[in-house]
């Protein structure tokens, strides 16, 4: 998952992305927060959302079913398993529950998110077209 994908599901989630304002950071002091620049609140690198944890699994399951996204993300992730998949997965049960209720893949790459990332990603180029 690339640092933009991050980002989107970050402002998805309508969170702040923390980027330090440049002058908090003491590199001695790991322990110390920076202070973010957006919002102005302290923050460490542990802040992060890495996209990788049920916690963020579940913060984007919770944002897509407030934005009534929910259906069109079962719909959209049901067409990336078949097309990863051909004939592993062929109807809505446990296979495909098992699928897409994963933090992370097998290479420790975000899995749920991911998706989320690329029905937010497409959502998006439809609507500047």
């Amino acid at each position: 998952m690339t640092e933009s994908d991050k980002k989107l599901l970050t402002e998805f989630l309508e969170e702040c992305r923390h980027e330090s304002d440049g002058l908090s950071y003491d590199s001695k002091n790991l322990t110390q927060p920076w202070i973010c620049k957006y919002c102005k609140v302290p923050f460490g690198v542990r802040d992060w959302r890495t996209f990788t944890t049920w916690d963020d699994l579940g913060a984007c399951k919770a944002a897509l079913v407030e934005k009534g996204w929910w259906g069109e993300f079962l719909e959209f992730a049901f067409e990336r398993a078949m097309d990863e998949h051909d004939n592993i997965i062929s109807r809505f049960d446990g296979d495909f529950i098992s699928w897409l209720f994963r933090p992370v893949e097998e290479n420790g790459e975000p899995h749920f998110c991911r998706l989320v990332a690329r029905l937010v990603e497409r959502r998006e180029n439809e609507t500047t077209r």
